[in-house]
């Protein structure tokens, strides 16, 4: 059976950077399916919203970005799963601790199996590294 070993911090302030695409034209199908990818954008009234909760995007065989829907957190932060030979890492932003109105746990379960069923490997330990971050406001 599978581990979890959850790693809370306190919240690091976090930067976008710009990543330099690999020459290579798998790396450039990828990055381009990521470029053109259409996120789900919310709802004028949460209350009628039909939309998951997570939205999960396969950015390669072994990397996984969900978002999570903007009705349960108006940020909706991206999540992100990584699947290893023997780990899983996931590098989770998220806002929402309540797993029946966002099922991270079950999500992330259900990518590791459809993984296990091509590569016949189960047994992965899970890593969860949660942060969040904040805006510094200089005066």
């Amino acid at each position: 059976m599978a581990g979890l070993l959850l790693i809370s911090t306190s919240c690091i302030c976090a930067a976008a950077v710009d990543a330099e695409i690999s020459a290579t034209d798998r790396s450039r199908a990828f990055a381009s399916n990521l470029y053109q990818k259409k996120w789900i954008h919310g709802s004028a009234d949460c209350k009628l919203n039909a939309d998951p909760a997570i939205e999960v995007f396969r950015y390669d065989r072994s990397s996984y970005i969900l978002r999570q829907n903007k009705c349960l957190g108006f940020e909706a932060p991206f999540i992100f799963v990584l699947l290893g030979e023997e780990k899983v890492l996931v590098l989770d932003t998220g806002a929402t601790e309540n797993a029946v109105d966002f099922p991270l746990y079950k999500t992330v379960r259900s990518l590791i199996r459809e993984r296990s069923e091509q590569d016949g490997k189960t047994g992965k330990e899970i890593l969860v590294i949660h942060w969040c971050h904040f805006r510094i406001r200089m005066k």
